[in-house]
């Protein structure tokens, strides 16, 4: 199983909405709410050209099995800087509601650590709910590593890159 990773553009704009507003995705987001085509549209827009983020299709041998995100940030925490800088990336992942439990989501994640490599980062984090068990298997299967529990109900998984 292999995906190849490629940059999202307006054209992927009625797929990606209909992936987010999929119920167990929203179930799984830290926004729950469903998006307006028009909320949709604008995010997009802004998410295509802001040079702080990039955002994947990933397409296998049948078509497109997920979308990917990376956010630049420093030191694992989107907002944050500390003293000591290090080129860093929080990851989103969301496999397309069809394809779920069958080992998409890892091997997407490989694909972007691999891409994440290639753009200078040097550490990839992740804030999963602690209740989407599929996620965080498919993180820590990506090796990705529990770093401790945010508010609660929040893992943090850090994947150092070489």
């Amino acid at each position: 199983m292999s995906v190849r990773l490629r940059p999202a553009t307006l054209d992927d704009a009625k797929l990606l909405l209909d992936w987010r507003n999929d119920g167990t995705t929203r179930e799984q987001s830290f926004e729950r709410g469903e998006v307006s085509v028009d909320e949709h549209l604008r995010w997009l827009t802004a998410t295509v050209g802001d040079p702080k983020r990039r955002l994947f299709i990933a397409e296998g041998p049948e078509g497109p099995v997920g979308t990917a995100r990376l956010d630049f940030t420093a030191n694992g925490r989107a907002g944050e800087m500390s003293l000591e800088w290090t080129p860093s990336a929080e990851v989103s992942l969301t496999v397309a509601p069809a394809l779920r439990a069958h080992g998409w989501g890892t091997t997407i994640l490989h694909a972007l650590v691999a891409e994440a490599a290639a753009l200078g980062r040097k550490q990839l984090d992740a804030h999963i709910r602690n209740q989407n068990t599929a996620s965080l298997l498919a993180f820590i299967a990506a090796g990705f590593v529990p770093q401790g529990i945010d508010g609660g109900s929040v893992m943090w998984l850090v994947r150092r890159l070489s």
